[in-house]
């Protein structure tokens, strides 16, 4: 928040307005996510997976791993009906198939409290043993299972989508 201390009431009110039209952009943000999830799962499911990966670099030029995003939101969050009002990035981490339930669960349950879930915030809080940094194909210690929030398994590894 802009301390009206700091500069004129002016511009600390209009910083103000700003604030709460980004915040509510930013949870309509989240919703479209989930319906954006909702159309691209009903079109592959309709498609087959051949012709919806053709389907989505013509009419998109998206990335197989952009729709899977977006799909994992729509099935994470459509058993709720609800999704919550949290930064893109957190949402498909939460969504992500290598997240735990009850890592998600504990993530909503901060969020629903009012506390500001993001994605980096989480991995850096909770890193498991053998977590070596953030760089594309980071290893993990031997026999580990989990990749950080967001992220898949290749052939052991853990890579960003």
């Amino acid at each position: 928040m802009v301390s009206d201390s700091t500069v004129d009431a002016d511009k600390a009110a209009s910083a103000r307005a700003a604030a709460e039209r980004i915040r509510v952009r930013m949870a309509r943000a989240a919703e479209d996510i989930f319906l954006v999830g909702r159309e691209l799962t009903e079109q592959k499911q309709s498609l087959g997976h051949g012709q919806f990966l053709k389907w989505l670099r013509i009419e998109f030029d998206m990335s197989e791993w952009t729709a899977r995003n977006f799909m994992n939101v729509y099935g994470t969050f459509n058993k709720s009906g609800t999704v919550p009002d949290l930064p893109p990035t957190a949402l498909y981490a939460l969504a992500a198939p290598s997240t735990p339930e009850p890592v998600r669960a504990q993530v909503l349950e901060r969020a629903a409290s009012g506390e500001k879930v993001t994605a980096s915030a989480w991995i850096s809080q909770n890193k498991p043993a053998g977590w070596r940094g953030r760089a594309t194909g980071a290893p993990w210690a031997a026999g580990a299972k989990v990749c950080p929030l967001g992220w898949h398994t290749y052939r052991g590894w853990c890579v960003r989508p």
